[in-house]
């Protein structure tokens, strides 16, 4: 992947791409996927929510983003208590 200015992007023709055809179920190029660090879809429609909303668009991927975010925090916090209660029997 490479980096231009805050966006990360796969050049055409990467070694990488047919993975994330595969692992995103890519059906057309180019195709704009939105994700965040750690690969979670954000929007699979970044194209036509940039068209739609324009500028907002990036409030509707953050808010999303934040969802994912609180979502797995919660997942953590859930198995972190499991772990540390007692065991009966």
């Amino acid at each position: 992947m490479t980096e231009d200015r805050n966006w990360l992007y796969v050049p055409f023709n990467d070694s990488y791409i047919p993975k994330l055809i595969e692992h995103y179920k890519v059906e057309f190029l180019p195709k704009f996927i939105i994700l965040n660090r750690d690969m979670d879809v954000i929007s699979e429609n970044g194209r036509k929510d940039m068209v739609d909303l324009g500028t907002k668009a990036f409030e509707k991927w953050y808010k999303k983003y934040r969802e994912i975010k609180e979502k797995k925090e919660k997942e953590e916090e859930e198995k972190s208590i499991n772990e540390d209660s007692p065991i009966s029997i």
